[in-house]
């Protein structure tokens, strides 16, 4: 994001950070119970989320992520 100045970051930190992040975030995500899986939450603006549709959206917003450092690598 423009805005929050990435692009003028160094990408190992970068890189690093957003792996920990979800090295994290993974963590927690296995230690969920069935139970747990099939909760919803609120989101603002989408309102009652099933976990799992969180899940999915999570996936799909790193794999975008990463396709836009790969992008940018390229055109470097």
């Amino acid at each position: 994001m423009i805005e929050r100045g990435y692009q003028d970051q160094p990408l190992d930190p970068l890189v690093e950070k957003l792996l920990a992040l979800r090295a994290e975030r993974l963590g927690m995500l296995r230690a969920l119970t069935p139970a747990q899986w099939v909760r919803t939450g609120v989101i603002p603006g989408r309102g009652a989320t099933p976990l799992t549709a969180v899940t999915v959206h999570l996936c799909w917003h790193d794999t975008t992520h990463l396709a836009q450092i790969v992008n940018n690598l390229a055109a470097a």
